[in-house]
């Protein structure tokens, strides 16, 4: 999982080079959302990243995930990092 999509092309190539199957990647910002979607087009690795425009919540909790990479402020990050939790992989 990757929020905040400031790194999402280098650190979603990142992930599945060392074995994830795909990548989640989100943010609430709708602009870096177009930009991160183009730039994931025209690298060819649109099909294993998916990429939203929204919040952690939007995710079913049912999924879980072996790595969570976040670019974000360290307040925000501070409030989702005890939820980050419900979401990784045991």
């Amino acid at each position: 999982m990757e929020a905040g999509f400031r790194q999402v092309l280098l650190d979603g190539w990142s992930e599945l080079q060392i074995g994830c199957k795909s990548v989640v990647a989100f943010d609430t910002d709708p602009i870096a959302a177009i930009t991160t979607r183009d730039n994931i087009r025209k690298n060819k690795i649109s099909k294993k990243i998916y990429v939203f425009i929204g919040e952690l919540s939007a995710i079913q909790q049912k999924n879980k995930f072996d790595l969570i990479l976040a670019n974000i402020s360290s307040g925000v990050l501070k409030y989702l990092l005890p939820r980050f939790a419900i979401y990784m992989n045991r």
